[in-house]
């Protein structure tokens, strides 16, 4: 009689002090999302995802395909976001608030000006914002223009913490960095002309705004170290962002001769 108590006690504390030899692993990682996705009940999200945005011929949703509103839509975006007339801008009182591109370092200035013009590079930022991060201020390009605007300014305290937001080891993003760039994916501007598709859109413009950046910046004596990886809504709040409407899609380090943003953010500017 002891010995089924001592044994049913064991059991006990096997089940929940103790996990026991057979028990299944129900801690979430990307091997047990792998190895559940084929006995699930409910489909994987990746791939709710790949459903929904493909495209057959007895699709209900009302996707648009005349190029003329396409390009209509995309050049409205382009030609009033953010938009400022130079004549009704004070010099003084906009100098913290407006920053003109070639008050950057000569390297970093070149990294905007296919942007600053009509073409295919300005139209993928129809999709894409670009924000930089430089001085321990975040700036949006306003496209289409020579201007960076200012989002808000980031603390030391902050700057601190945002390389520990960085998952990818072996990288220091802040030590030798001129600047940061944040490409944040804004989905529902495409997603109103193509539907569920436009999202897939929005991930293959922001692989040609990556290649762009590259090409211009090794072109320009410059070097683009890239993290995928990183805490996304630590990111995405430190860039005002909600995580939906705006989502941050990687983070460039942009490398270079001169001393790291930190250094510099210590300066009088």
């Amino acid at each position: 009689m002891k010995e089924l108590t001592k044994n049913k006690l064991i059991s006990i504390l096997k089940g929940t002090l103790f996990p026991s030899l057979y028990s299944i692993e129900l801690e979430k990682n990307s091997i047990t999302d792998f190895q559940y996705r084929f006995v699930s009940k409910y489909p994987n999200i990746a791939e709710l995802f790949h459903e929904n945005s493909k495209l057959n011929e007895y699709t209900s949703k009302c996707i648009v395909t005349d190029e003329e509103i396409i390009k209509e839509a995309k050049n409205w975006y382009l030609a009033t976001t953010c938009k400022v007339r130079e004549e009704d801008i004070d010099r003084e009182e906009a100098e913290d608030i407006f920053k003109n591109i070639e008050t950057l370092p000569q390297n970093l200035t070149k990294l905007f000006v296919d942007f600053s013009k009509e073409g295919k590079e300005a139209e993928w930022l129809y999709n894409v914002d670009l924000l930089l991060l430089y001085k321990h201020k975040v700036y949006k390009y306003i496209p289409l223009t020579k201007y960076l605007l200012l989002e808000k300014k980031i603390g030391s305290k902050e700057m601190g913490l945002l390389e520990t937001w960085i998952i990818e080891k072996g990288k220091d993003p802040l030590e030798r960095t001129l600047g940061l760039i944040f490409l944040v994916g804004i989905p529902w501007r495409n997603m109103v002309l193509y539907g569920p598709r436009g999202y897939r859109n929005m991930l293959i413009e922001t692989g040609c705004l990556i290649h762009h950046l590259s090409q211009v910046s090794f072109n320009n004596g410059l070097d683009l170290v890239f993290f995928k990886n990183f805490y996304d809504n630590k990111i995405n709040r430190l860039l005002n962002l909600d995580g939906v409407e705006g989502v941050t899609l990687t983070i460039i380090s942009i490398l270079g001769k001169e001393g790291g943003i930190q250094d510099e953010g210590n300066k009088k500017e």
